[in-house]
Protein backbone atom coordinates (compact mmCIF):
# COMPACT_ATOMS: atom_id res chain seq x y z
CA UNK A 1 0.00 0.00 0.00
CA UNK A 2 1.47 2.83 -1.04
CA UNK A 3 0.65 6.83 -0.80
CA UNK A 4 2.62 9.48 -2.84
CA UNK A 5 2.83 13.23 -2.88
CA UNK A 6 3.71 14.36 -6.16
CA UNK A 7 4.11 17.78 -7.43
CA UNK A 8 3.10 19.02 -10.93
CA UNK A 9 6.20 20.67 -13.47
CA UNK A 10 6.06 21.21 -16.94
CA UNK A 11 2.42 19.49 -17.25
CA UNK A 12 3.46 16.24 -15.74
CA UNK A 13 3.40 14.63 -11.95
CA UNK A 14 7.14 14.44 -10.07
CA UNK A 15 7.24 12.03 -7.29
CA UNK A 16 8.22 14.02 -3.76
CA UNK A 17 7.55 11.82 -1.26
CA UNK A 18 5.66 8.58 -0.40
CA UNK A 19 4.54 6.80 2.46
CA UNK A 20 4.14 2.94 2.30
CA UNK A 21 3.36 -0.88 4.22
CA UNK A 22 3.73 -3.95 3.74
CA UNK A 23 1.28 -6.37 5.48
CA UNK A 24 2.70 -8.89 7.09
CA UNK A 25 0.64 -12.10 8.17
CA UNK A 26 -2.35 -10.13 8.67
CA UNK A 27 -1.18 -8.18 11.79
CA UNK A 28 1.53 -5.90 11.34
CA UNK A 29 1.91 -2.59 8.82
CA UNK A 30 5.86 -3.23 7.71
CA UNK A 31 6.17 0.97 7.23
CA UNK A 32 9.03 2.48 5.12
CA UNK A 33 8.59 6.40 3.97
CA UNK A 34 11.31 7.42 0.86
CA UNK A 35 11.34 11.66 0.09
CA UNK A 36 13.41 13.50 -2.78
CA UNK A 37 17.00 14.41 -1.21
CA UNK A 38 15.55 18.05 -2.49
CA UNK A 39 12.39 17.99 -0.72
CA UNK A 40 13.69 16.88 2.44
CA UNK A 41 13.14 18.89 6.13
CA UNK A 42 9.82 20.11 4.26
CA UNK A 43 7.55 17.98 6.23
CA UNK A 44 6.34 15.71 3.26
CA UNK A 45 8.16 12.44 4.77
CA UNK A 46 5.70 13.27 8.13
CA UNK A 47 2.81 13.82 5.72
CA UNK A 48 3.34 10.63 3.33
CA UNK A 49 4.32 8.20 6.39
CA UNK A 50 0.99 9.47 8.96
CA UNK A 51 -1.31 9.22 5.80
CA UNK A 52 0.14 5.36 5.36
CA UNK A 53 0.27 5.12 9.12
CA UNK A 54 -3.94 5.94 9.43
CA UNK A 55 -4.91 3.47 6.59
CA UNK A 56 -2.84 0.84 8.17
CA UNK A 57 -4.36 1.21 11.93
CA UNK A 58 -7.73 1.37 9.69
CA UNK A 59 -7.25 -1.67 8.39
CA UNK A 60 -6.69 -3.16 11.80
CA UNK A 61 -3.13 -3.40 11.69
CA UNK A 62 -0.29 -2.97 14.12
CA UNK A 63 2.84 -0.49 12.82
CA UNK A 64 6.58 -1.60 12.83
CA UNK A 65 9.18 0.58 11.53
CA UNK A 66 12.57 -0.34 11.83
CA UNK A 67 14.77 1.60 11.09
CA UNK A 68 19.02 1.70 11.67
CA UNK A 69 20.04 3.61 14.86
CA UNK A 70 22.43 5.88 13.03
CA UNK A 71 19.33 7.33 10.90
CA UNK A 72 18.46 9.59 13.34
CA UNK A 73 16.41 11.57 10.56
CA UNK A 74 14.06 8.52 10.10
CA UNK A 75 14.26 8.03 13.85
CA UNK A 76 13.03 11.78 14.65
CA UNK A 77 10.16 10.63 12.18
CA UNK A 78 9.24 7.44 13.90
CA UNK A 79 8.66 9.43 17.44
CA UNK A 80 7.24 12.49 15.48
CA UNK A 81 4.35 9.81 14.31
CA UNK A 82 4.16 8.48 17.90
CA UNK A 83 6.01 5.53 17.61
CA UNK A 84 8.91 4.33 20.23
CA UNK A 85 11.23 2.04 20.02
CA UNK A 86 10.37 -1.39 20.99
CA UNK A 87 13.49 -3.45 20.91
CA UNK A 88 17.03 -3.56 18.58
CA UNK A 89 17.55 -5.74 15.46
CA UNK A 90 21.08 -7.65 14.74
CA UNK A 91 21.33 -9.09 11.40
CA UNK A 92 24.63 -11.28 10.19
CA UNK A 93 25.02 -11.51 6.95
CA UNK A 94 26.90 -15.52 6.24
CA UNK A 95 29.31 -16.05 3.40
Amino acid sequence: NRYTIVHEADGRRVPLACGAYGEWEGLLANMGVLVDPEWRRRGLGSLAASIAAHEALAAGLTLQWRADVSNTGCLALARKLGLSAGGIQTSVHLR
